[in-house]
């Protein structure tokens, strides 16, 4: 994952040396929070066993902002308390206004992910680290909406439809959601508070294996 988080930061370092117009704005943002995970695996006949685990959340983001274009990039990573078990996602995404109407805008986009876990093993006869990896296109949605002054509301949607694991299985594929709530309260000309909510899923088709987080963080922006 650290070559993942290499590539995004030089593609977000590049495009703010890209140019610096006036039309431009460059954000970057650092969260911590607390989060739930539920993992589910297959235990035999059908059966399907569900683990609920408690987890510490990290979220670094950075965007740029030039006319009509925004370049999202973001990392997520849970932690759980107690246990081995985690998950990180990085993405980066290339969006276009769709709509612009008052206090509101629209962004649509295509961008690329990374996904790495580290699970409980699926075959209960098994030891040793189970940690899939896959890596796929998505699409994105991202609805912003000015509430008042200095306050900003975000709601971001992205979807992989079909991912690629790896792992020796016939099919080895699989999906993923994310979505995120974030409100950005700018306290000052260059910084801001941000609380955001979020969650997500992913799914190994093959393995029946799925595992869906939801969590809050908070944490502060940094624009300019």
């Amino acid at each position: 994952m650290r070559k993942q988080i290499l590539v995004i930061s030089l593609l977000l370092i590049f495009f703010v040396n890209w140019g610096h117009p006036a039309a431009a704005q460059f954000k970057l943002g650092a969260q911590l929070g607390y989060g739930l995970a539920k993992y589910s695996k297959p235990a035999g006949d059908e059966e399907v066993i569900s683990t609920d685990i408690k987890e510490w959340t990290t979220y670094l983001a950075g965007n740029y902002t030039y006319n009509d274009l925004l370049l999202t990039g973001f990392y997520r990573s849970g932690q759980a308390w107690d246990g081995p078990l985690k998950h990180s996602l990085a993405q980066i995404c290339a969006n276009y206004s769709i709509l612009e109407e008052d206090l509101l805008q629209v962004y649509a986009g295509l961008g690329y992910q990374f996904l790495h876990a580290r699970l409980e093993h699926p075959d209960p006869g098994s030891e040793g680290k189970f940690e899939p990896r896959s890596n796929s296109f998505l699409g994105q949605v991202i609805v912003a909406i000015d509430v008042m002054e200095n306050l900003e509301a975000i709601t971001t949607i992205t979807a992989a439809p079909r991912l690629t694991w790896n792992l020796d299985t016939p099919n080895g594929a699989g999906n993923s959601f994310n979505y995120s709530l974030d409100l950005i309260y700018d306290f000052k000309d260059e910084y801001g508070l941000r609380f955001g909510l979020m969650g997500g899923n992913y799914k190994i088709r093959d393995l029946k294996i799925k595992t869906s987080y939801t969590g809050a963080n908070l944490g502060l922006t940094w624009h300019f």
